[in-house]
């Protein structure tokens, strides 16, 4: 058995996480997710499953990134799928005791009561929930009736291969938004038979919870980044957005509007902004994310395209952007050179032309349509 190095216990535990960060260029990201995390109850934050793959092999690197959430005051449910006599032979209580993390295990036998009990019990003693999986059970109603039980919001698979791969690029399918992209994926030929499969298993955990989750799956070693940057480091998977489709501000709460689009774009929004026409609105129901837009001659321009920051990482820009292609063949939009989405946009647009104030983008326009659509969003007002 490894020994585990212990934390330096003058160093604040959140500094040990930002200082991790910063030095992986994440420390704003990792701030955000910090303050995030301390808003959910402590049940609920996340449950991470480990296979026996992971005991026997990388069970030292997800000890030491384990022990850092804890540190934050973060405790996850860790629910080890593994055989009883794998269990024993591995000692793993002794395991757990030495790092000091937890003393017992909490067998799969146990009733729902006895679960939320047990989870409640060890976070008040700011000890680790650890329970035991039979992998004869059923993974998919057990994790279901689990992430029901806690309310549970994110549940994380630790793998070896990092994710659902694309053997194409030989990398992990950063976000995958089952709405848009499950049937595609299941048939795709750089997707192996084994990750398809998984694949399957999160569509239907997900589809059967009965409150928003989304499930992650990344290596050991790469936790904390998966956890506290809003790239993440494995994949993502998730049942997408729900988008509204409306055409009049009468129909949206305007101050949580306005309260959206500041977060999103840092800076106040004039009331003056509200009296314009909006002929196109695409609203997350949860105000996360907006798309604006009007109509130009027979083309559309793109006002504002705005997500909130709880929103980072989980597609819902990306699931706005599809609602508008799908919708307008031919738009255009504008944006401040220096901002970070303007580098996005450039992946975006079919051309765009660059002013010392702006950045003008379009997509599907005529040669004919392109200079008066510059012409037409350098004039607009600001926002």
């Amino acid at each position: 058995m490894s020994e585990i190095i212990p934390f330096k216990k003058t160093v604040p535990p959140q500094d040990l996480v930002l200082r991790f960060m910063h030095s992986a260029g994440h420390k704003k990201d990792a701030e955000f997710y910090i303050n995030l995390f301390s808003k959910t109850k402590a049940e609920s934050f996340a449950i991470i499953v480990l296979e026996e793959e992971g005991l026997r092999d990388e069970f030292d690197s997800i000890l030491f990134e384990i022990r850092y959430l804890l540190r934050l005051s973060l405790y996850p449910v860790v629910l080890i799928r593994s055989t009883s006599d794998y269990m024993g032979d591995l000692e793993l209580e002794n395991y757990f005791k030495k790092a000091k993390l937890t003393s017992n295990v909490l067998s799969h036998e146990s009733t729902q009561d006895e679960k939320l009990e047990f989870v409640e019990q060890r976070i008040r003693r700011r000890e680790l929930p650890v329970l035991h999986l039979d992998p004869q059970r059923d993974i998919i109603l057990e994790l279901t009736n689990l992430a029901n039980l806690l309310r549970t919001s994110k549940i994380i698979f630790l793998k070896r291969s990092g994710g659902i791969i694309d053997h194409e690029t030989q990398t992990p399918i950063g976000l995958i938004n089952l709405k848009f992209e499950r049937d595609g994926l299941l048939v795709s030929p750089t997707v192996n038979d084994e990750d398809k499969l998984f694949l399957q298993i999160c569509d239907h955990i997900i589809r059967a919870c009965d409150h928003k989750l989304c499930i992650s799956i990344v290596s050991p070693n790469n936790l904390l980044r998966e956890l506290f940057t809003v790239k993440g480091a494995g994949s993502l998977i998730q049942l997408g957005s729900h988008i509204q489709m409306l055409s009049s501000l009468d129909q949206v709460d305007t101050h949580s509007l306005q309260k959206l689009l500041e977060i999103s774009l840092e800076k106040t929004i004039s009331p003056i902004f509200f009296r314009n026409k909006f002929d196109h609105i695409y609203l997350e129901e949860n105000y996360l994310g907006v798309a604006l837009l009007r109509n130009y001659q027979d083309m559309a321009y793109l006002m504002a395209f705005a997500v909130g920051t709880e929103a980072r990482g989980l597609g819902i820009g990306k699931d706005l952007w599809k609602e508008i292609c799908n919708h307008h063949k031919r738009f255009f939009w504008r944006s401040k050179p220096d901002k970070f989405i303007t580098h996005w946009y450039t992946k975006q647009c079919d051309g765009m032309h660059r002013t010392p104030e702006w950045t003008v983008f379009w997509r599907g326009l005529r040669p004919n349509e392109v200079s008066q659509a510059i012409e037409y969003a350098i004039g607009q007002a600001d926002d």
